[in-house]
């Protein structure tokens, strides 16, 4: 993953700080759908990706935008 932060003359900005600050964050709330998944057998949405781990799926919307329906059976999703 390219974070786009840096160190500059052995500190980081406080901007950097700001983004790897929000990362922690989403990894707090989100790990479970990174750590130990793989691609999903579900085909590419416009709007993001799935990933799995066994037989949970998770969905990550990529688009503010994303107005979509997904039925396969053993989930639903919907994000509007």
């Amino acid at each position: 993953m390219m974070l786009n932060v840096g160190p500059d003359a052995g500190e980081y900005s406080s901007e950097s700080l700001a983004i790897l600050e929000k990362i922690g964050e989403w990894m707090d709330k989100n790990s479970e759908s990174i750590y130990g998944c793989g691609a999903s057998s579900l085909a590419k949405p416009e709007w993001g990706r799935y990933t799995q781990k066994g037989n949970v799926i998770f969905a990550h919307v990529f688009e503010n935008s994303a107005r979509c329906t997904s039925s396969y059976g053993y989930f639903t999703l919907k994000v509007l």
